[in-house]
């Protein structure tokens, strides 16, 4: 991802930013790492309220960019890792995840359904895990067929990290590569995962309270916020640090808390 500014023949800067999908190998084999897919969810959010960056260009080809390409406009803020005012921060969050969810998808839109990205089957209990019957209760219990849910858009890969603040206010949604549609649960339970990481449990059931508020639903389905557990796992390597472990351990106090609630 760069920052990139052209000026135009009249002299005016136009602040934009090129997301490059230089991993060759991933491109045509990973459904999910498709900046067509990125391309098609930008354009259907054109013409909503949702903060997310304007499409100014595509480039599949590689043929401009050296590599396949979207070039959009730039969104202004930060991303913010400590907040001053949770009870605040929170409520941007859940009021633009409402947003997002109010978009209407429709089939001919050509976003993919969601699933998880890896297979619950293929997922064993990590070898960092000092609680492995957790994982393995886990495992079991999203062997099962679904609830039955709605499908609307979602994010997909919705938390902090994908914000950006400016004064206290949410501005900008951004990576919208893995946007599908599929249970707006999904979006619910990667934000409460990020949140229960950095912050620990007690944030991310705030952030249920603080949605809830906000779109009259009630909290996500612990089914979906599980499956969303047991794909994160595959990425999460032994702690390097104190803080790391700390890290995991919050983590799978969120797991063991959701868990309960599966009863």
């Amino acid at each position: 991802m760069d920052a990139v500014d052209i000026a135009d023949r009249r002299g005016r800067i136009h602040r934009l930013a090129l997301r490059r999908y230089t991993d060759a190998p991933r491109l045509g084999n990973d459904p999910w790492y498709d900046p067509r897919n990125e391309a098609r969810a930008l354009s259907l959010l054109e013409s909503t309220d949702v903060p997310a960056p304007r499409l100014v260009d595509v480039d599949l080809t590689g043929a401009v960019w050296g590599a396949p390409a979207l070039l959009t406009s730039r969104i202004p803020g930060r991303t913010v890792s400590r907040p001053a005012d949770m009870h605040r921060f929170l409520g941007e969050l859940a009021r633009t995840l409402v947003r997002i969810h109010a978009v209407s998808a429709p089939a001919a839109s050509g976003l993919l359904g969601y699933a998880p990205y890896t297979p619950g089957a293929e997922i064993s209990p990590p070898q960092w895990t000092t609680v492995p019957g957790l994982w393995e209760r886990v495992l079991r219990l999203i062997a099962g067929p679904p609830p039955s849910a709605p499908r609307g858009f979602i994010h997909r890969d919705y938390h902090p990290a994908q914000t950006l603040f400016v004064r206290g206010r949410l501005r900008g949604v951004v990576d919208w590569t893995t946007a599908c549609t599929g249970p707006p649960d999904v979006d619910l339970a990667r934000m409460r995962i990020n949140l229960a990481w950095d912050f620990g449990p007690a944030v991310a059931e705030r952030f249920v309270s603080a949605f809830a508020t906000e779109s009259g639903r009630p909290g996500p389905h612990p089914y979906w916020e599980l499956v969303d557990c047991a794909d994160c796992l595959p990425d999460m390597a032994e702690p390097g640090s104190d803080e790391e472990l700390r890290q995991l351990r919050r983590f799978e106090r969120h797991v063991a808390s959701l868990a309960a609630a599966f009863g």
